[in-house]
């Protein structure tokens, strides 16, 4: 994310509106938080994820990233809406 790569992420049950936004990283105190902006939320039941809408490389399998946000999430229904949140990192803070 600090490299500016990776441009979007999955969210479930949290509050997060199209906008500025200050990204903090959760288990990783050598990155100091970033400055960037929510570009656009989309919310999807998890059946309807597809490697399209979770902008997945090739390669990379649907189950498997639901398996890896079920981790992540282990409260999450089978059931579940998820956010997928296209972001941006402001050019400042690259490479920081």
């Amino acid at each position: 994310m600090a490299s500016g790569q990776k441009t979007s992420t999955v969210r479930w049950d949290e509050q997060i509106s199209v906008g500025p936004v200050l990204f903090y990283f959760e288990d990783d105190e050598a990155h100091s938080p970033l400055h960037g902006q929510i570009l656009e939320v989309q919310r999807y039941h998890l059946d309807d994820l597809t490697a399209e809408r979770l902008r997945l490389s090739e390669g990379e399998r649907v189950d498997s990233y639901i398996e890896s946000l079920r981790k992540h999430y282990p409260l999450m229904p089978g059931d579940a809406l998820v956010d997928v949140v296209d972001f941006k990192v402001a050019p400042s803070d690259l490479g920081s």
